[in-house]
């Protein structure tokens, strides 16, 4: 078989022939070979697999032998923040995604390949995505947690999300989108959003899409830890009277000996 052409590791040729790609990678290690890449780059390349196949075994949707582009988009997304996470460089991770591109070119020749339909905000996002990575310089796992972000949000906008559709956006709108976003996310969840929206608006300005900056409508959650005790009262009557029904403000109050 090919695998053991390029690995010695009984146990790193049955975890990759134990998951959803195990009936791929025997192929695409031939493949590799024909083509001329040494054992080293094919042992690279199949290594920065790895991880997708262990995605995939996590994933329900995904059965039989064929990728989706909907397969590779989530393991992107997911896979970008974890490596974030871990401390792994952007380099890494454009190393995954170079070994995963090659993958799926592989199987686009085999048929077994399924690409995505077109969805209608994509010629916005793709020139978003353009702007961010030439103007911007963004690294590639940026522009993987951006173009997640943003698509969410333009398929909110359904029909309006086209350049002339973000011209009909209001500030009260980008607020309440991003508040019903918010509620169910976290805190890192919530910063990849703002700084999608806020970069997205700025380049809608920059390409004469929109003529206000809607970018400042995009709230900044604070989250104040307060002192306990008895100034913790006075505190919290401060702020409830200064902005008693503001949706932008959290107040986390931490225990202390007992006493919150």
């Amino acid at each position: 078989m090919a695998l053991e052409l390029v690995f010695v590791c009984s146990r790193t040729i049955n975890a990759l022939r134990s998951g959803p790609l195990r009936e791929l990678l025997d192929g695409y290690c031939d493949w590799l070979l024909a083509s001329g890449y040494k054992r080293a780059t094919v042992r690279s390349h199949l290594s920065n697999l790895s991880h997708l196949n262990v995605y995939l075994a996590g994933r329900v949707e995904h059965q039989g032998r064929f990728l989706s582009a909907e397969d590779v988009g989530g393991f992107f997304e997911k896979y970008s923040l974890h490596a974030r996470g871990e401390g792994f460089s952007e380099f890494h991770v454009l190393r995954v995604q170079w070994s995963i591109n090659r993958f799926t070119r592989y199987l686009r020749q085999q048929n077994l390949f399924e690409p995505a339909a077109l969805a209608p905000y994509q010629p916005l996002l793709d020139a978003y995505l353009e702007w961010m990575r030439d103007y911007q310089h963004a690294a590639p796992g940026t522009l993987g947690i951006r173009s997640h972000c943003l698509a969410r949000f333009l398929q909110w906008l359904g029909p309006g999300a086209t350049p002339e559709g973000m011209q009909e956006l209001t500030h009260e709108t980008v607020e309440q989108l991003f508040l019903t976003y918010s509620q169910n996310m976290g805190h890192a969840g919530r910063r990849s959003m703002q700084a999608a929206l806020r970069t997205c608006f700025r380049f809608c300005v920059d390409k004469g899409y929109v003529q206000q900056r809607l970018d400042h409508a995009v709230p900044t959650l604070r989250i104040y830890k307060l002192a306990t005790g008895p100034e913790l009262c006075k505190v919290y009557k401060h702020l409830t009277s200064v902005a008693p029904s503001a949706p932008a403000l959290r107040i986390i109050c931490l225990p202390e000996d007992g006493q919150k």
